[in-house]
């Protein structure tokens, strides 16, 4: 059902590359939903970003910056990457997990953001 979901997210704009779901805290990579393969290492690298972010004390400043007081306050991260647009949500269902989201850059966040939250929210609502 996850990966159902994640699969349509994903092939509803065209400007997402890939959506992988992972384990933040072993660093593992779940699943991943490609329109072409992509190297295991750009998600290892995509995942330890999205760990720092989400677990640990750099993601605290970044939450104090935006108004929280810690990175557990976060949900929703935005990184560039040369060309590349990293869209990192933290999982509803378990705060441990995230996707992570490989785009380009002209991607309609918003759009994209919109319908990521109301799919996350139908597999939270499942689990």
């Amino acid at each position: 059902m996850i990966m159902e979901q994640l699969e349509e997210l994903r092939a509803a704009f065209a400007q997402c590359r890939a959506l992988a779901l992972a384990d933040l805290a072993s660093g593992t990579i779940y699943r991943v939903s490609a329109r072409e393969k992509q190297p295991q290492e750009r998600f290892d690298a995509m995942c330890a970003a999205a760990a720092e972010v989400f677990c640990r004390p750099p993601g605290d400043a970044l939450a104090r910056a935006s108004g929280h007081e810690e990175a557990r306050a976060l949900n929703e991260v935005m990184l560039f990457r040369g060309d590349d647009l990293c869209i990192f949500l933290r999982a509803p269902w378990d705060p441990g997990e995230a996707v992570l989201c490989l785009c380009e850059a002209a991607l309609d966040v918003d759009a994209f953001l919109e319908a990521a939250r109301e799919r996350l929210a139908q597999i939270a609502a499942a689990a």
